[in-house]
């Protein structure tokens, strides 16, 4: 008899899919193949948390979404062999919620009210008590006797014999399929990041636009006249999803979602490595459980802003290595010659007699030339092309940084004859604005309010 379960549209192409390798190996071992079929559309609404809900002027931080949904008949999934009919199943474990990991036990519909009852999966063959996460609900055929539950790892004992690995395999298919669509079809199945937390995709592309239009701003730089950009981001969220609010300034398009949903995928990368930080891994959270305070606004603006950084870093890198390939010595050492470059980087230090700074600049050549300048007035500018003339000083490898193995120039005395403007973004690189990348990924504390 076909049982009905309603589930998530969003979700449906899913459920298929799996039912299509189910069926391949059910129809290979000789199991009956199961039925999803699609009779219905319709929909559900349901009051969900919404940490931006109060910005929008609601009485509470809630508000109801409206999600398609399908009404799908299910059967098939029972299978017989030899004197045994496989009638239900049951599955259980450890779900995720707000509050911690909480212990579940779920069972298909055929499944005896006797035996779903159990608040454990059970085993009715070898009677040992220990942890699972599947059975199954087994009658005889001929209907004598009860029904009773068999543990997933006694199942090839209990049908006594060693040439049921497909069979076994396919049970298992078709419980793990179940056990699915029960999932979503609960009571709670709009549960789901795609539904209540919908807000990040939000407040991540219109920090996507801030950023690329302001740049980003930290609470603690913010001034009187130059806010906070997760502030600014709060305050276009606000106005973007506020029906009676005048939006017409909120720049926010699609290609700004579709960069968020990458700043999503590159978190999800980094939050796996042993030596994420304690950053990455609070935005992953937040991307798990949902926006629930004005920081957690902040977060996603400030991880919006260390993708920039990083791609900044990534592009950067691999320039250097690219210059690195190919950069040969110019000039003859003791000889004074003009060259036309770009200033790559600008690295100040301390040096003896005060003040100096260490200028990384690229020919049209692609050949690395350094400059020690003294003094803090050398008049070059990142990113910036000049045409210099210098006095040829050494030839030498870089032995350190993305140069590594080049073959570099160092020049003295050197003297600008022409700016020819911008021509590259690249940054000025210091020790303040290093110590600050390295708080921007490790530290949030300063990145969101303490309460509003």
């Amino acid at each position: 008899m076909p049982n009905t379960y309603e589930i998530p549209y969003s979700k449906l192409e899913t459920i298929l899919k799996r039912r299509q390798r189910v069926a391949k190996r059910n129809a290979a071992s000789g199991l009956p193949v199961p039925v999803v079929e699609v009779t219905g559309r319709s929909s559900r609404e349901i009051e969900v948390r919404d940490a931006l809900a109060r910005m929008r002027g609601a009485a509470s931080d809630a508000r109801m979404i409206r999600v398609a949904t399908v009404i799908i008949e299910v059967d098939g999934f029972t299978a017989r062999y030899g004197d045994w009919d496989v009638t239900g199943y049951r599955w259980g474990g450890m779900r995720r919620t707000a509050s911690g990991d909480v212990p579940y036990v779920g069972s298909s519909p055929e499944v005896p009210r006797s035996i779903a009852a159990r608040d454990t999966l059970e085993c009715d063959h070898c009677q040992a008590i220990r942890k699972r996460t599947s059975s199954y609900v087994v009658e005889r055929v001929d209907g004598t006797g009860e029904p009773f539950e068999v543990g997933a790892t006694c199942m090839s004992a209990f049908l006594g014999t060693p040439a049921n690995d497909g069979v076994l395999a396919g049970l298992a298919d078709n419980a793990m399929l179940l056990e699915e669509i029960s999932r979503l079809a609960a009571s709670n199945f709009l549960e789901s990041q795609d539904d209540i937390f919908d807000e990040i995709d939000t407040v991540m592309a219109v920090a996507v636009s801030v950023i690329a239009r302001e740049g980003f701003v930290s609470a603690r730089e913010a001034t009187p006249g130059y806010p906070a950009t997760w502030a600014t981001v709060y305050e276009e969220v606000r106005r973007y999803r506020a029906p009676d609010l005048d939006d017409g300034d909120v720049a926010v398009n699609i290609s700004d979602f579709m960069q968020a949903g990458l700043v999503v995928q590159w978190l999800r990368e980094a939050a796996k490595e042993a030596d994420a930080s304690a950053f990455i891994r609070k935005a992953g959270e937040v991307l798990d459980t949902g926006i629930s305070s004005p920081q957690d606004v902040a977060i996603l603006t400030a991880l919006v802003g260390s993708h920039g950084r990083h791609l900044e870093q990534q592009e950067r890198l691999a320039r250097e290595k690219n210059v690195a390939r190919g950069s040969r010595h110019v000039g003859v050492i003791g000889a004074r010659s003009n060259f036309v470059c770009s200033v790559q980087a600008i690295r100040p230090y301390q040096g003896r007699f005060g003040p100096a700074s260490v200028v990384e600049l690229v020919d049209a050549g692609g050949n690395l030339l350094l400059w020690f300048a003294s003094g803090a007035r050398h008049g070059l500018q990142t990113g910036r092309t000049y045409e210099i003339a210098g006095t040829v000083k050494e030839h030498e490898i870089a032995v350190r940084g993305g140069y590594r193995g080049a073959e570099q120039t160092l020049l003295n005395r050197v003297k600008i004859v022409q700016d020819f403007g911008e021509t590259m973004a690249a940054r000025e690189d210091n020790a303040a604005e290093r110590q600050e990348s390295r708080e921007f990924d490790e530290l949030i504390g300063y990145l969101a309010p303490p309460r509003m």
